[in-house]
């Protein structure tokens, strides 16, 4: 249905985020929703799609995610295992997610983002990196052999071949000074405080200094 315009979608179970709404059409106008209207107040030209009776909601984003549809991404870092992944997520109403690394070779980045330059796939956002640049003691399944400190020369290659496709990074806020984080903000990387030994303090700074996330 992506190319219509206009859409009525009708005989739903409507959520909204903030109520369960039935009885009534959701209109969407190039590709926005409009809002709720009566049956009898569908707008001429509108392409009626009776959906018998399913469940309506906003499409989930994934922002953490290493796999799906029996693939993980980081065994087999090719354009076919995020083709599989992107179509079976979508199937349960994942309609945007970034694809996830854990901490690997540099290498093993650096072909996720080969790949993620060529994907096309409308629910794909872009790459989440988590590490390598995290504390070793606080590394949890992340292998140590691949655990990296951070350099600026390796940020700023990693970030020049990514081009934009790396949105996310988890790091160690301890590991990192305004410099570095700068580097990462400064290519739009959104920034996430995980597998950290920081204290308060050194936690506070890291966020002053560009972090706006945290995982757990």
């Amino acid at each position: 249905y992506l190319h219509m315009n206009q859409l009525a979608i009708t005989n739903g179970i409507l959520h909204t985020g903030y109520a369960t709404v039935q009885g009534k059409a959701l209109l969407i106008a190039d590709a926005h929703i409009q809002g709720l209207a009566e049956m009898a107040d569908i707008p001429e030209g509108y392409e009626v799609i009776d959906v018998e009776g399913c469940h309506v909601s906003p499409g989930f984003i994934d922002l953490q995610i290493y796999g799906g549809g029996g693939v993980l991404f980081a065994e087999k870092p090719e354009q076919a295992s995020l083709q599989t992944m992107a179509d079976a997520l979508v199937k349960s109403g994942t309609t945007g997610f970034l694809l996830t690394l854990a901490t690997n070779t540099l290498e093993i980045f650096r072909q996720s983002i080969a790949v993620a330059k060529e994907c096309v796939h409308p629910a794909f956002m872009g790459l989440h990196f988590e590490g390598p640049y995290l504390h070793p003691d606080k590394r949890g399944a992340h292998p140590v052999s691949c655990l990296r400190h951070p350099d600026a020369a390796e940020l700023r290659e990693l970030m020049d071949q990514a081009d934009g496709t790396v949105r996310m990074m988890t790091i160690a806020p301890e590991l990192f000074d305004a410099s570095l984080t700068g580097i990462l903000t400064g290519a739009g990387v959104l920034l996430s405080a995980g597998h950290s030994n920081a204290t308060f303090e050194e936690s506070t700074i890291g966020f002053r200094q560009g972090i706006r996330a945290e995982i757990r």
